[in-house]
């Protein structure tokens, strides 16, 4: 008896084609040998092509003959050859390339017409930064949610261009701006869209569902008064940055939340599988960019600011990269963290710029000013590591910094007024660095976690409505129900 198993990995590229790569084992379960019948045929969806068979091992050879084109489906005609002993297994690698996967609904038309005797694995890969965002529409979307009902607004630094159309495309609502109007544009794009989605609840007689990246749209509700006479229609809101938890707690300490805001930012998984993988991208992000002035991280001085959730990954990564780093954070106890780590801290911001040549600002906050800018006494490069244009205050920045050049897609180039030869570059142009441009951020892949955070804590608000307007941390129920599927891709990998 031959038992048959095959695992295969469906890597989607973003235009939606897919390379797919079986891996065919055959296990002799029998006492007696087993003879292949030599010429063998199976059936692919019609966009399958390129077919190549490889990497045989044990007692089999396999050769292609012939790709037959048939109306619905192409045929693979294949020589299977030799004999296979009791109780050992043989295999082979089949790879094949598949035009418009995604558009084909390739998912769905994947089929398997083996016998019983088959063990069927699957994997799909998806390269593209449009899957989490339409995996989030989607889900919105089977939850209840009409698609006009849905708002969605582009982070002008973060969003890809590519991510934005394809939402439009498929008839979704999606506000966006260039990068380079962020700072002027951005803040009325929030309030004209908020503005929309409030009177779209009234007419409708609908609730307002928040799912926010930033915290921009909870303060309005709170604080602007052409918006806080919408807050009883707020059903709540769901935050995943610490930028917005940060924004929200302000309100909440001040004057109080006026409804309740789910905690993403500050859930177990998040700190514990994103923040390692936000720590590797920065430092790869960080050596691209500074190969544009042909450096190397490697070679520098580097000084820290922050070891929370992101930094101290980020810290700990550079030291086992053998980076020279030295850490300060505003809060002493996480700074004496840093020492239990080994690493060299600074008593002081004012003490950590001096002698370093590239300054990482890992807060979230806006921490370098004048006072700090004036203890800079050498050439530097300065990075920001957060998800906000932050770190630098960078109206006083601007007032002792004149600008010399651009390099494009690397960043800019300033010399500080005042007598002194000394030469900032921001990188990224003082943009988050794993959202500028060419950069790569996490693969959506690795990431999953964090849309199954966002709608099961978007899902337990609505159904339940029984949340004080506080800020609730993520049920453990959900927290482990995601670890356990994580789990399970992870071991698929």
């Amino acid at each position: 008896m031959l038992a048959i198993t095959i695992s295969e990995t469906i890597e989607v590229d973003r235009s939606g084609c897919a390379q797919c790569r079986q891996k065919i084992s055959y296990t002799n379960t029998s006492k007696t040998p087993y003879a292949f019948p030599g010429i063998s045929a199976t059936f692919f969806h019609k966009d399958c092509d390129d077919f190549v068979f490889t990497d045989s091992t044990g007692e089999i050879h396999v050769d292609l003959i012939d790709v037959q084109d048939e109306p619905y489906q192409k045929r693979l005609i294949y020589s299977l050859s030799g004999t296979l002993s009791p109780k050992n297994t043989a295999t082979y690698i089949l790879k094949y390339t598949w035009t418009n996967f995604r558009d084909d609904a390739g998912l769905k038309k994947i089929a398997t017409k083996f016998d019983f005797l088959t063990t069927y694995n699957l994997t799909i890969i998806v390269n593209d930064d449009t899957f989490t965002d339409r995996l989030i529409c989607d889900h919105l979307l089977s939850m209840g949610i009409e698609k006009n009902d849905l708002f969605i607004v582009g982070i002008p630094y973060s969003s890809k261009i590519e991510v934005v159309e394809h939402l439009r495309d498929d008839g979704f609502c999606v506000r966006h701006l260039d990068r380079a109007k962020y700072t002027d544009e951005f803040p009325s794009v929030i309030k004209k869209t908020l503005l929309e989605a409030c009177q779209l609840c009234v007419s409708k007689n609908k609730s307002l569902l928040i799912i926010e990246d930033g915290g921009y749209v909870v303060p309005l509700l709170h604080e602007d008064d052409d918006f806080t006479k919408y807050k009883d229609i707020c059903v709540g809101a769901v935050e995943q940055t610490a930028n917005g938890i940060w924004a929200d707690q302000l309100i909440a300490e001040s004057n109080g939340l006026l409804f309740p805001v789910m905690n993403v930012a500050e859930s177990r998984i998040k700190r514990e599988r994103e923040s390692p993988l936000v720590g590797t991208a920065i430092i790869q992000n960080i050596n691209r960019l500074l190969e544009g002035y042909g450096i190397d991280i490697r070679n520098q001085k580097v000084g820290q600011l922050g070891y929370g959730a992101i930094g101290r990954p980020l810290a700990l990564e550079m030291q086992s990269n053998g980076i020279d780093v030295t850490i300060y954070d505003l809060e002493e106890k996480i700074n004496e963290d840093a020492r239990k780590n080994d690493l060299e801290v600074a008593q002081s911001l004012e003490e950590l710029l001096p002698g370093k040549t590239l300054i990482i600002g890992c807060t979230g906050k806006e921490v370098v000013g004048l006072s700090e800018l004036r203890k800079v006494d050498r050439n530097m490069y300065f990075v920001n590591a957060t998800s906000k244009l932050r770190e630098l205050k960078y109206s006083e920045f601007l007032d002792i910094a004149e600008e010399l050049k651009i390099k494009v897609g690397i960043g800019t180039e300033y010399k500080l007024k005042g007598g002194r030869e000394i030469i900032i570059r921001l990188l990224a142009d003082g943009f988050p660095v794993n959202f500028f441009e060419s950069s790569e951020s996490i693969p959506d892949q690795k990431i999953q976690f964090i849309p199954a955070l966002l709608l099961g804590a978007a899902g337990h608000l609505v159904s339940t409505g029984i949340y004080e307007p506080l800020i609730h941390e993520i049920s453990s129920a959900l927290e482990d129900r995601i670890e356990s599927l994580m789990a399970l891709y992870d071991k698929t990998i």
